[in-house]
């Protein structure tokens, strides 16, 4: 079994916004074009030749809607307690994420569409970002990709030439993995509040 990636979304967003997104059908992964610029490695893979399988795959589970495919992305069959979903009233800010999420390509896809698919209901000045990390396994923790999100729109970001706002957002992304983590599962300590949010 490939060890797990840890990922977390997070964005400001109006709660009446928020919750339209949820109840709203994902756009298809095929939607965006710039996929490649996730970046890391991957057995046997090249996105030249085996992207359309990957978007094809990635579309096949953005069934429902959003509040289904967060579901199934923050689900912690394996280590329940692992996993977030919040909204700050105060702050307006909506949080997913989970300690246990998939390796594969595919599942990573499906995550960024997800999560991008949320700047169609922010307003102008709202923004957020979208981190995949090797936060359990590695030493020291390694980003694997960084999405910056904002109003009807959102784009990968370069280690090296967005390299303030990629350290930022990992740095952000680790805070919230370090808190996921010290819960330690605890049922009073662990928060996922999808179902609430209505």
């Amino acid at each position: 079994m490939s060890e797990p990636y840890s990922v977390l979304v997070e964005v400001t967003i109006e709660r009446d916004a928020l919750i339209a997104y949820l109840d709203a059908t994902p756009r298809p992964a095929a939607a965006w074009s710039d996929w490649s610029r996730i970046g890391g490695e991957w057995h046997g893979f090249s996105w030249d030749k085996d992207l359309p399988r990957v978007l094809e795959m990635a579309g096949d589970s953005l069934v429902g809607s959003h509040r289904d495919v967060i579901a199934a992305i923050i689900a912690a069959e394996d280590l329940p307690g692992c996993e977030r979903c919040a909204f700050d009233a105060a702050t307006r800010r909506f949080t997913f994420g989970t300690l246990m999420f998939s390796h594969n390509i595919d599942d990573i896809v499906r995550l960024f569409a997800a999560a991008r698919g949320i700047g169609e209901f922010m307003r102008d000045g709202q923004s957020g970002f979208a981190v995949v990390q090797d936060y359990l396994w590695s030493e020291p923790i390694w980003t694997l990709a960084a999405m910056e999100i904002a109003a009807e729109r959102s784009r990968f970001l370069d280690a090296q030439a967005d390299a303030a706002s990629w350290e930022r957002y990992a740095r952000a992304a680790t805070a919230a993995f370090d808190d996921i983590k010290a819960a330690g599962g605890a049922t009073d300590l662990v928060t996922n509040n999808l179902d609430r949010l209505r």
